[in-house]
């Protein structure tokens, strides 16, 4: 019988000490371009934990603008705060025989501490869209005014507008490589 011979790239890929030198040759490599496609063009997205800073810097501010990677990643992070706090009450609820009336009311406090924020950001991140923040207002309309909404913060920015600059640009980076 007729053996193929073996590819050196089979090799290589099998090989455990190879396969995750590659892997952080590549990482380095994507993360290198990334900064110096971010320094030269000062265009960046923020990351989960500036979203978090910047909204809690910015708790009661209506005007200026929001990102979209600012306004996804901070819903994403008050999903999972409500997420974890229902499931930590709920398990105490379940361990210690409460009543679930302490989860509604936990969960009422977290939401009620959020709102202010929320709402801020919402407005920001439809000023950021060239769109009024009274668009906001479409959140009471339950089902058509949060399509609406929902279709308004996925819309990208469109450069300078009359809420101000784009914050993509405002964003500094460190020089050191």
């Amino acid at each position: 019988s007729y053996a193929l011979p073996r590819s050196p790239v089979r090799v290589a890929v099998n090989h455990p000490s190879l396969y995750y030198r590659t892997i952080r040759i590549s990482v380095y490599i994507n993360v290198k371009i990334y900064q110096y496609i971010c320094r030269h063009n000062k265009i960046c997205t923020m990351t989960f934990s500036e979203s978090i800073k910047s909204l809690y810097a910015n708790y009661a501010t209506f005007s200026g603008r929001a990102t979209r990677s600012e306004f996804w990643w901070f819903q994403l992070y008050y999903f999972l705060g409500l997420l974890s706090i229902c499931a930590l009450c709920i398990s105490i609820c379940v361990t210690f025989g409460e009543k679930y009336i302490f989860v509604i009311f936990i969960a009422s406090i977290y939401i009620l501490a959020h709102i202010v924020p929320r709402l801020a950001l919402l407005v920001r991140r439809l000023h950021d869209t060239s769109n009024s923040g009274l668009w906001a207002l479409l959140i009471l309309l339950s089902g058509p005014g949060v399509i609406v909404l929902f279709i308004f913060t996925l819309l990208s920015s469109s450069g300078d507008n009359k809420y101000g600059k784009t914050p993509l640009y405002m964003l500094e980076l460190p020089e050191n490589d």
